[in-house]
């Protein structure tokens, strides 16, 4: 199958708000995604300097994206209320990941990360990367930590949904 990431435009919104309700309506277990933050003004918000969307493309449709923090707001972060970083302006946030239910088994959570990263690296203040993951959801978890994020500690976040912390340092 042949896949292309590359950034999002507004153009895209509507296709990334229709296919993040369909999987997550498709999925067994919702309380492994939490796509609160997947809507017109948070997808704005990132695409206006402060963070960043991409797509996976395939056969000219949509079916993932990826979207991430640069400009972090220390009020809705988990970054600040569990003081993970006294300095936010070094860190970067993954917020969602998620490949339509009808393209898994491609690598594609993996791709989408590793491409925000390289997103992540052409701002030089970012120094660390934070994401969470149901710690039930062994998949996700597993692409994490073969990225090289560990483990930070499990907590009670986005009204009260359990979340594996993870970090990965992108600089020294």
């Amino acid at each position: 199958m042949n896949f292309k990431i590359m950034p999002a435009s507004r153009d895209d919104i509507s296709e990334i708000i229709a296919i993040d309700k369909k999987t997550f309506m498709e999925m067994v277990d919702t309380d492994w995604y939490s796509n609160d933050c997947v809507n017109p003004k948070f997808l704005n918000f990132l695409m206006d300097g402060n963070g960043f969307v991409v797509k996976v493309v395939m056969n000219n449709q949509i079916v993932g994206f990826g979207m991430a923090e640069v400009k972090i707001d220390p009020k809705n972060s988990p970054i600040s209320f569990l003081h993970l970083n006294d300095d936010i302006t070094v860190c970067g946030e993954i917020d969602n990941v998620l490949v339509s239910s009808s393209v898994r088994g491609y690598s594609l959570q993996n791709k989408i990360m590793s491409y925000l990263e390289e997103m992540f690296l052409s701002d030089a203040s970012i120094q660390i990367l934070y994401t969470t993951v149901h710690p039930d959801n062994s998949y996700s978890l597993n692409n994490c930590l073969q990225l090289g994020y560990q483990k930070v500690m499990e907590a009670f976040l986005y009204g009260g949904k359990r979340r594996v912390v993870l970090e990965k340092r992108i600089r020294v």
